[in-house]
C-alpha cells in the first residue's frame, strides 16, 4: 500500500472519507480491506506526530 500511493496521502484521505459514506473503493478489498487501511493510516499519522512532538501525550 505504501509503494501505491507513497507521497500521495490526499488521495488515500479522499478514498477513506467516500468509504465513510458507502462509496467503497475496490482498491480497499485489494489493499487488506477497509478496516486494515484505515488501520494503516492511523498508524502512520500517530507515528508521525509522535516524531515531531514527541511521544508523551501530556507535553
Amino acid at each position: 500500500m505504501d509503494k501505491l500511493f507513497e507521497g500521495k496521502q490526499m488521495v488515500v484521505d479522499e478514498l477513506l472519507r467516500r468509504a465513510e459514506i458507502g462509496d467503497v473503493s475496490p482498491w480497499f478489498t485489494e489493499n487488506g480491506g477497509f478496516a486494515h487501511v484505515f488501520a494503516t493510516a492511523l498508524h502512520h499519522v500517530t507515528d508521525q506526530l509522535a516524531e515531531k512532538y514527541g511521544d508523551d501525550p501530556s507535553k
